[in-house]
């Protein structure tokens, strides 16, 4: 039976950066996934400016613009009447959007040159297992795997668990009962009009809400997210009729005449999943493992790369001291919690608005208005700045102003 330091389980973003944080170390890291890449995922396919710096750290920021990558420098929200309002990233930062098969490829190329990797493994169990031997605090973990119908099993002082929000094998997760009554229908198109180098958020009714992440001068990923309880039936309908389905919306009707679908559409529950622990003896959660959130507000690639940054010191850390209990490890549930909580407050916020459109609607005024405003969601959304500034006395103050008339100086 073969015997590693750190199994990760997945190779996604939180994985593969998880790998490249660990390599160097003197660990023996073995990354693994059950897909084969380059293989395609549903997503936004957005990088907001807080998660450039890990392509920086891991030395792949100029491959990814070689790929094509798209810049953006902020977000737009826009009401069915037209109503708009921009929250600019400061100092001229930028996002990134790249088709998400393009980026992970990349990702576990770059870590395959640092770690070993295994793709097409599927794995099964885990479960815990002490090694003979002497052995550090804390048991380590058998792992029942799975390729090309042969069965092997594993043994790892340590597990990353970075399955996504389907992890089962370590979390013991909370899921919402299905369907989910959120439901995100992705897909490519290219032809779209007006597009600039912004992220646009349509809040269109209560019910439906469309991002638009452009990837060049008449391409965008958009994503039609339908809520209610009759999201499932919708969805459907809008896999047959992606197009038609975005076009029932007036200020996107004149701006899709001549648009093509290029990369077929596809849908995503976003039911909750919460799971009930992050970290145990030998084992840490990282990526959306630690718990989902809607995707609407596009922070979630910086959230695989923060929590891969997180667990890797921590799991650094341990080793050096010889002790991997969950006693030991608890602090990074701690910090992530610390750190993404407010974010989960701030998502299921906009979420919560996008359900009320004359909230939606007087927020969205504030934030046109103010340029304090617009620079704070500016820098939440782009993970430039931790969400509690949102959550502020000030900020509950600047919003109080919206209905003031025109003219009215907020300075």
């Amino acid at each position: 039976m073969r015997r590693v330091d750190v199994a990760i389980v997945g190779a996604g973003p939180a994985g593969s950066a998880a790998a490249l944080c660990l390599s160097g170390h003197g660990l023996q890291v073995l990354l693994l996934d059950k897909a084969v890449f380059p293989r395609d995922k549903v997503c936004g396919e957005a990088m907001c400016p807080g998660a450039l710096p890990f392509l920086d750290r891991f030395e792949l920021r100029e491959e990814v613009l070689s790929q094509g990558a798209f810049p953006f420098r902020g977000a737009r929200l826009v009401t069915p009447d037209g109503l708009l309002a921009e929250a600019r990233y400061p100092d001229g930062q930028v996002g990134l959007s790249l088709p998400r098969e393009r980026l992970d490829w990349l990702l576990i190329n770059r870590a395959a040159a640092c770690v070993e990797v295994r793709q097409g493994v599927a794995v099964e169990a885990i479960a815990p297992a002490a090694e003979p031997g002497p052995a550090l605090h804390g048991q380590g973990h058998l792992l029942n795997l799975k390729a090309d119908g042969q069965t092997e099993t594993l043994w790892a002082r340590a597990v990353l668990s970075a399955e996504g929000r389907f992890a089962r094998t370590l979390t013991d997760p909370e899921r919402e009962p299905a369907p989910p009554r959120r439901i995100a229908v992705v897909a490519t198109v290219e032809g779209v009009d007006a597009l600039v180098d912004w992220l646009e958020f349509h809040l269109l009714d209560p019910t439906m809400q469309v991002v638009i992440g452009p990837q060049g001068k008449d391409r965008a990923a958009i994503a039609l997210v339908l809520d209610g309880p009759d999201a499932s039936r919708r969805a459907s309908q809008a896999i047959k009729d992606f197009l038609g389905a975005l076009r029932q919306a007036p200020l996107l009707k004149e701006r899709l005449l001549h648009a093509r679908v290029v990369k077929p559409p596809r849908g995503m529950g976003l039911g909750r999943y919460r799971p009930r622990r992050l970290v145990g003896d030998g084992w840490l959660a990282i990526g959306d493992a630690v718990g989902f959130m809607d995707p609407l507000t596009g922070e979630g690639m910086y959230r695989a790369f923060r929590t891969a940054q997180l667990a890797s010191e921590t799991l650094l850390a341990a080793f050096s001291q010889g002790d991997l209990r969950a006693s030991r490890l608890r602090g990074y549930a701690s910090a992530v919690r610390r750190e993404f909580v407010p974010s989960a407050c701030f998502v299921e916020t906009v979420v919560a608005l996008s359900r009320r459109p004359r909230l939606a609607r007087y927020a969205l005024r504030a934030i046109a208005r103010d340029p304090v405003l617009a620079t704070r969601m500016g820098m939440v959304q782009g993970a430039l700045a931790p969400a509690t500034g949102l959550f502020s006395l000030d900020t509950l103050a600047r919003l109080a102003w919206a209905g003031l008339p025109r003219g009215t100086s907020l300075a």
